[in-house]
């Protein structure tokens, strides 16, 4: 919902701060193994935070706990000071993308988009090199193709935060410039939280670059 107000020279300042997402007290715990355990990570609109780590060290299970799909050991979400538990039920508030495939097969593209709220136009004038068609069905497409989809309807979806997991996966180098220029519109209003092995491509959005290292999150500079 939009508001608009008038706002005189002497307004308060709180009515500039932008929409802060918090995440703190983590643990995640597989058996008798820690994955993450006291993490703290905050994340403001406007920015892009890089998260890296080897594989197996937590970063696809952290961003499930923070979107509510997972159930941790403990996690606090919070998005401007107030507690958020499962913030996938809350439309607009988060949007993830995970590594792997997870929109129907069977809905066809222009399905697609209305259910996302977007209209495909865009993205076939973004992407011009595909054979699209309004009439194809996810499953007709190749791995690339329904990948390019994904992570554009939630890149650009009607979100306050946006998980990226492995977002650049089967993307073409040639796709990833274009993505790469869609994140930095994206950002004026929305965070987002990045994780992809292909570093170089979230290094080059990156405001703030972390590694997760045996449970925590470690600031790095790169």
């Amino acid at each position: 919902m939009i508001c608009f107000c008038s706002l005189s020279l002497f307004a308060s300042p709180m009515l500039f701060e932008v929409p802060k997402l918090i995440v703190d007290s983590v643990q995640i715990s597989v058996g008798d193994r820690n994955l993450v355990t006291d993490l703290y990570l905050e994340c403001k609109t406007g920015e892009v935070i890089g998260i890296y780590g080897r594989n197996g060290c937590g970063k696809s299970m952290l961003f499930k706990s923070i979107f509510g799909t997972h159930t941790p050991q403990q996690i606090f979400v919070s998005i401007d000071g107030k507690k958020i538990t499962r913030p996938y039920l809350r439309p607009g508030l988060m949007g993830y993308l995970p590594q792997f495939p997870f929109m129907p097969e069977s809905t066809n593209i222009k399905r697609l988009f209305i259910d996302y709220g977007n209209h495909p136009d865009d993205f076939f004038n973004r992407f011009p090199d595909e054979a699209w068609k309004y009439s194809m069905k996810l499953g007709q497409l190749s791995s690339g193709q329904a990948r390019l989809i994904e992570f554009y309807l939630i890149l650009t979806g009607q979100y306050q935060f946006v998980l990226l997991d492995e977002p650049f996966t089967f993307i073409a180098p040639v796709h990833i410039e274009t993505f790469q220029r869609i994140i930095s519109e994206e950002r004026k209003k929305k965070g987002l939280l990045i994780t992809d092995h292909q570093h170089q491509y979230v290094q080059q959005l990156a405001d703030r670059d972390y590694i997760l290292d045996n449970g925590a999150l470690k600031a790095v500079n790169i």
